[in-house]
């Protein structure tokens, strides 16, 4: 047995991850392979519909089985994958958690993937109206074994599994009556987490590609929300609350890219925003994230008080 989604995705797109197109559908067995054999019944008469389009759609529609995603999703995803992967790579690899401010700006070897973080940022923030920059990073068809490009290309293609996972479970899922739409979001969450990375025998190497994915997937959201200042609560669980959480309950400490990066980026992003970071001394890059998640609490504490008061 195997999947039995439907696919259709525009032959004929001219994004700059058309390559990607035919390995979508497929995202969703091969970030998996061990449970190949439970999906055909959670995908039977499900049909993923993907639209060339520069507006972010990734969402279900339970009642029709359909999952409806845009190309723009993907686009940024790699976007992100590159960006994050690169700074990693770059900047936090072989380092100790730090409290120290992230300021990059004397990094040249960054500085394009910087732009190109920039750019998804800003398609993510105030909407589709830019295409891919000339300037930046961009997919290869087909990339350089190990290069940039093909790891971005990985980790891409595994955030995107996680998205269609959790859209996925929409499909499936089915709830106590009166249940909340955040209380629906966070079961597809954890349903989405636990079929990529609950598995009993995932190897180092498996989990470490398939969180850095998730985790890319997550930080996209985070990021969103710490330079936009909104970190919804209202259809969906808080922004950070959703990636720690998630990370927290299925990627083990020992893995120090995925937590590593995690911790990283998201310095970057509040010393962007002027969000100060934690203060104190972290034993390993998951205590320094859970540093951050409070500061990060505080941050939204104190602007909803200020935003509220007469």
């Amino acid at each position: 047995m195997a999947s039995a989604l439907v696919v259709n995705f525009p032959w004929a797109s001219k994004s700059p991850i058309a390559h990607l197109l035919p390995s979508i559908g497929p995202a969703i067995e091969r970030i998996a392979p061990e449970r190949v054999a439970e999906l055909e019944r959670i995908t039977c008469g499900v049909q993923l519909q993907i639209t060339d389009t520069p507006r972010w759609i990734c969402q279900a529609s339970p009642g029709w089985k359909l999952i409806q995603l845009s190309t723009r999703v993907i686009e940024v995803a790699w976007a992100f994958a590159y960006a994050y992967f690169v700074l990693y790579k770059c900047v936090f690899e072989g380092t100790q958690p730090t409290k120290d401010v992230v300021d990059l700006s004397a990094r040249m070897d960054v500085q394009p993937a910087l732009r190109l973080l920039e750019w998804a940022l800003d398609e993510l923030i105030v909407g589709p109206g830019h295409n891919w920059p000339a300037d930046v990073p961009s997919p290869s068809d087909p990339p350089l074994f190990a290069s940039r490009e093909h790891v971005a290309d990985e980790i891409a293609l595994c955030a995107v599994g996680f998205f269609l996972h959790h859209e996925l479970a929409h499909t499936y899922l089915t709830l106590s009556v009166g249940a909340t739409a955040i209380e629906h979001e966070r079961a597809c969450d954890a349903a989405a987490a636990e079929w990529i990375l609950g598995a009993d025998g995932i190897t180092d190497l498996e989990m470490q590609k398939r969180g850095l994915g998730v985790a890319v997937a997550l930080l996209l959201i985070t990021a969103k929300g710490v330079h936009s200042g909104q970190h919804d609560d209202v259809t969906h669980p808080i922004d950070f609350e959703r990636l720690v959480d998630i990370l927290l309950a299925k990627v083990p400490r020992e893995q120090r890219a995925v937590w590593g990066m995690v911790a990283g980026v998201l310095s970057l992003h509040m010393t962007r925003r002027d969000i100060l970071p934690p203060d104190g001394h972290f034993d390993d890059f998951v205590d320094a994230v859970l540093s951050q998640r409070e500061v990060l609490r505080a941050h939204l504490l104190d602007s909803s008080t200020n935003t509220t008061k007469p």
